[in-house]
């Protein structure tokens, strides 16, 4: 793959680790997605775009949605449950354990990192063949938007308290930066 592709299927990575550094992102996006079972990483994706003057509408949500349900329900969800399921079950006790879930918490993130980089392209590629707009929109006002769009997809409405920390990193993310810090599941 040229350095040119691959920066650009890590440009959402990188966003989402700014991001969900931010105070009370990870709390609010694990909530999301144990209440209303959001996918983070496209919930990520669709801020990164709103930052970005890209809308999504709910066909492209779509579209992203379906690209990568499979990476969430075969490989994502099922490590997240392992992993979870060696945290909580004192049936599992053993001195081996802890290490074992560390590799499937890596196991995991790696997961996800893939998963980020298919929704990468395919956000890239339909916004390539979108028609650009005259003017910019306010992100946080095309981020609410993407998210109203996700909740009628989703059949729900999330909590307003728990998209306020995802506004809020969101109006301070300022220009990318790598800086090797690591989203951390829970």
């Amino acid at each position: 793959m040229p350095a040119d592709s691959a920066a650009e299927d890590d440009a959402l990575w990188h966003f989402s680790l700014r991001i969900y550094r931010a105070p009370g992102v990870a709390p609010a996006c694990l909530a999301l997605q144990d209440r209303y079972r959001v996918d983070v990483n496209l919930l990520l994706c669709l801020l990164w775009r709103a930052s970005l003057d890209d809308p999504i509408d709910s066909v492209r949500l779509a579209h992203l949605e379906s690209s990568v349900a499979p990476w969430r329900t075969q490989l994502v969800a099922p490590l997240r449950e392992l992993r979870r399921e060696l945290k909580h079950s004192p049936a599992l006790d053993s001195p081996g354990v802890p290490a074992l879930r560390d590799k499937i918490k890596a196991l995991e993130l790696e997961a996800e990192h893939l998963q980020q980089q298919v929704l990468a392209r395919i956000a890239a590629d339909t916004a390539a063949r979108l028609e650009r707009r005259d003017h910019q929109q306010d992100p946080i006002a095309l981020a609410s938007l993407h998210l109203r769009h996700y909740e009628t997809m989703l059949g729900c409405r999330f909590d307003d308290a728990l998209l306020h920390p995802l506004l809020q990193a969101l109006a301070g993310s300022g220009t990318p930066k790598t800086d090797g810090s690591s989203i951390q599941p829970a």
